[in-house]
């Protein structure tokens, strides 16, 4: 996972799997920076292959703080396996992917 803030901008690159461990860290390591002036959070999915329940769970999440605060989630870069699992769940419907 690789993190850059420009003003209260904050872009996330995942890579590979997400599981139960990597989405602990990505919540812990995103709600550190909704706690302070980040009001917008651009998650870029175009190196994971796979991503479980609790990395779900965790992007809805940032989503629900980031609207608690006016702010917004972008997702981008979905594809394959874990654009499916988003549109099974209907995630697609409720999230701003691009």
């Amino acid at each position: 996972m690789e993190m850059s803030l420009q003003g209260d901008q904050l872009t996330i690159h995942l890579q590979g799997k997400i599981y139960v461990e990597q989405a602990t860290t990505l919540r812990e390591a995103v709600f550190e920076h909704l706690n302070g002036p980040c009001n917008s959070v651009i998650i870029d999915f175009k190196h994971v292959d796979f991503i479980d329940s609790s990395g779900l769970g965790v992007v809805v999440a940032i989503h629900k703080r980031l609207v608690s605060k006016h702010g917004r989630l972008t997702n981008k870069n979905i594809h394959g396996s874990v654009k499916k699992l988003f549109e099974m769940t209907r995630l697609d419907k409720v999230l701003n992917i691009e």
